[in-house]
């Protein structure tokens, strides 16, 4: 197993209100990899994180005071938002490139990259949810592209779920009263194991979870400020 240079798991934005009711996650925040690791011109690509998801997560957590916890590292390195049995956990390939620091590694590598970076970001999430017994809605943001594999995505936001819970559903009557075109479940499904952070600790914490899919170009102008006023309009 090589021996890498420092990478942070986890990167808080700490809460402003003594008792949040919301807290946000951002599993592909960041695209950070350990010094010397060559990533092929992938890094800047949507492949190696969620454009402007941290960006969108800090501006909406400092709206609502809340808390937040981000993945500073790519998830070309591993994946925080996929079950350890999940064979995406660390790719092999995207878009068709080979990921070459993900070929031919052996067992002792992945337990290194799950235990340091996987865990340690579900470690710090999970304290963070552990420190406010406030919460009452656990939300992941993350980012799409306008067109995958050719295929267009004329829609701004998808709301991501396992179910109908009350939380839901009211937060689709937020986004609407808002003047959003929510989509249910696009464009991936919360059915499919691709809310597997938020879920995991939703349902570990007792808190009701979504997650937030909101196209990459999207992400500034009036965004934040609209996903704040709806995400509090839900709570109310």
């Amino acid at each position: 197993m090589s021996e890498y240079q420092p990478m942070n798991p986890a990167r808080v934005v700490e809460s402003t209100d003594p008792e949040p009711a919301l807290l946000f996650s951002c599993e592909h925040a960041g695209n950070a990899l350990p010094a010397g690791v060559d990533a092929r011109g992938l890094i800047e690509s949507h492949w190696a994180f969620d454009l402007g998801a941290a960006e969108l997560v800090a501006d909406i957590a400092r709206r609502l005071g809340a808390p937040a916890v981000l993945a500073p590292f790519s998830r070309l390195w591993i994946d925080p938002n996929r079950s350890p049995r999940d064979p995406e956990l660390i790719v092999q390939s995207c878009g068709g490139h080979p990921i070459p620091f993900n070929l031919g590694i052996d067992a002792a590598e992945r337990e290194h990259r799950q235990l340091r970076w996987h865990g340690g970001f579900h470690d710090r999430l999970a304290e963070e949810i552990s420190k406010h017994a406030s919460l009452r809605l656990l939300v992941s943001i993350h980012t799409f592209t306008p067109t995958l594999r050719g295929l267009e995505r004329p829609y701004s936001l998808g709301v991501l779920h396992d179910g109908p819970s009350d939380s839901v559903r009211a937060l689709f009557r937020a986004l609407r009263s808002e003047g959003f075109d929510p989509r249910d479940n696009e464009p991936y499904s919360g059915f499919d194991g691709m809310i597997y952070s938020i879920a995991r600790h939703g349902v570990e914490s007792g808190v009701p979870y979504v997650e937030l899919e909101v196209r990459n170009d999207k992400t500034r102008s009036t965004m934040p400020a609209r996903l704040a006023r709806a995400l509090r309009s839900a709570l109310d």
